[in-house]
């Protein structure tokens, strides 16, 4: 990695032309996860992190906006696993890391670098939250030990290679061209400033569509983004909050979306904000509601949404993390095939696994409302 590090996190779209075949367009994006690491500091320094129950319940609240998305206690997942990173690592380390990851891994700091490496991913610097903030999440992530042995014993993050033979260079070669860059979406100095995750084609058309989270649709036309649908002015409940993998989750177009004008997506609202199909025990918090909406343009052709949309879905959920984050047709269905205008919809957990509540996803919970 060279240069300035916030670059990284402005996505970019790039065509891929092989030097036999068609080209291809891939998106390249970098996020990045708070990292275990080995013993380090003095007793002063973990004595630092408060122990009254009124900063761990406010360091609870924001680890579940900023943090649970990508983390968890029991196992590593998009981002290594904290339980007992406080018992492994310093808090004026964590504190540092989590303010500036770029610029500590930069530096040549041998946990970051291994860390990074194994992870092969970038966090995104939260030197924006309050260091009375930062020390609430380490309160909170002091209640959670190791589920792990090796957590504290020294170790540098590495493993072994597990396919110790190395892939063969195949003598193919692509150029990597700048295609379009997107807006900001977030406020003046907040980060990251945009949360692209998804572009599709529209069938028939092969128009690109690209979604950001925080709620808007875009158009490429001649590869210059445009608004096509803005989720936040027609959805009033939509939130984009909290964590960081809430807000406009995905869309699909249908195989005949230039004929019928179909197509879909999925978002969060507010609690409460509807009636929904899957629930649980009053006892048990949502966080948010996931929500499937089928949406029918007026003109398909038209660089700008008009039309009606009606909700299919909507789904509780005990946070922001896990959600219905996917949705998609098959692209290989003919017509009159049985899969052909099938919509396939990804619900996550919420992270009620990792929440204490393991029954919601195995039991089923409890469907109501829509058929």
């Amino acid at each position: 990695m060279s240069g300035s590090y916030k670059k990284h996190f402005m996505p970019r779209f790039f065509p891929v032309r092989f030097k036999s075949g068609p080209t291809f367009v891939f998106v390249f994006f970098l996020f990045g996860y708070v990292f275990q690491g080995c013993r380090s500091g003095t007793t002063g320094e973990k004595n630092a992190i408060p122990t009254d129950s009124a900063t761990i319940t406010s360091g609870r609240m924001i680890f579940i906006r900023n943090c649970a998305s990508c983390h968890g206690f029991g196992q590593d997942g998009i981002g290594p696993t904290l339980g007992g990173i406080t018992e492994a690592v310093a808090a004026n380390w964590l504190l540092r890391f989590i303010k500036h990851p770029q610029q500590v891994i930069a530096s040549g700091d041998k946990r970051a670098d291994s860390l990074f490496k194994r992870f092969k991913s970038l966090m995104p610097s939260f030197d924006a939250i309050p260091e009375k903030d930062l020390l609430a999440v380490l309160a909170f992530l002091k209640t959670h030990g190791s589920s792990r042995a090796d957590l504290l014993q020294e170790h540098d993050g590495n493993i072994a290679d597990p396919i110790p033979e190395k892939i063969k260079f195949s003598g193919l070669t692509a150029n990597l061209v700048p295609v379009t860059q997107f807006p900001p979406s977030a406020a003046p100095g907040k980060f990251p400033k945009t949360r692209i995750t998804k572009l599709a084609f529209s069938p028939g058309s092969g128009d690109l569509f690209v979604n950001d989270l925080r709620g808007k649709l875009y158009k490429l036309k001649n590869n210059v983004p445009r608004v096509y649908l803005d989720l936040p002015g027609l959805k009033p409940q939509f939130i984009d909050e909290p964590g960081l993998a809430t807000g406009f989750g995905s869309f699909a177009f249908h195989p005949d979306f230039i004929k019928n004008g179909l197509f879909y997506t999925t978002h969060t609202e507010k609690p409460g904000s509807g009636k929904s199909d899957f629930t649980y025990p009053d006892s048990i918090k949502v966080e948010v509601q996931w929500v499937l909406t089928e949406w029918k343009a007026s003109n398909p052709a038209a660089d700008t949404f008009s039309g009606t949309s009606r909700e299919l879905l909507r789904i509780n959920m005990v946070s922001g993390a896990h959600g219905v984050q996917e949705i998609t047709f098959d692209p290989l269905a003919k017509p009159g095939s049985a899969d052909y205008g099938l919509l396939y919809i990804g619900v996550g957990d919420g992270a009620s696994v990792q929440e204490g509540y393991p029954f919601i996803p195995h039991a089923g919970g409890k469907q109501t409302g829509n058929e």
